[in-house]
């Protein structure tokens, strides 16, 4: 069952939606054109998903911050880190060859890094959070992160491991 919140339009919608799968075995959903309708929900949302902890989830439009306007060439902008961290997945498969009938037993107890992997796929590459640093966190980070580069600069580190916006608008 999913719940659809949206505090404009609606309180509460709950839906009981078949888990579908694809052509490789991943899994979707398919939401009714109502609950579309009734959360302003368009192709290309983000939605949060949460485990309501009793077999639910409840669904949320994640709100998009506005990007602000990029000033004019002439003006000199100030200027932030912001430190963007993000999750990748891989869905991977391994096969086993397995006695009949035994597979409930055996699978369990396997440890999948000594299997030998049949394919990977990797998924989506999603933001978990993004939030505004100092200069100062982001070379402790970097020192924390990247520690063979230690000796380098500051200077150095932030030219090599970080983006600038004209970097980006390029």
């Amino acid at each position: 069952m999913l719940d659809f919140d949206d505090k404009e339009s609606i309180n509460h919608i709950d839906y009981t939606i078949p888990v579908e799968l694809d052509s490789h075995g991943d899994a979707f959903i398919t939401l009714p054109d109502d609950v579309i309708k009734a959360t302003g929900l368009t192709v290309g949302d983000d939605v949060d998903w949460s485990d309501n902890g009793d077999g639910t989830w409840t669904l949320t439009k994640r709100e998009v911050p506005e990007v602000p306007e990029v000033p004019e060439v002439n003006q000199a902008p100030e200027r932030e880190y912001v430190l963007i961290e993000t999750l990748l997945t891989y869905r991977l498969r391994y096969v086993v060859e397995v006695p009949v009938g035994q597979d409930e037993h055996i699978i369990p107890s396997l440890e999948l890094s000594e299997l030998k992997e049949f394919s990977q796929r990797p998924l989506e590459e999603q933001i978990s959070s993004y939030r505004t640093i100092s200069k100062e966190n982001v070379i402790s980070l970097c020192d924390g992160d990247n520690g063979p580069y230690f000796d380098w600069t500051d200077e150095k580190k932030l030219e090599i491991f970080t983006n600038s916006w004209e970097e980006l608008d390029a």
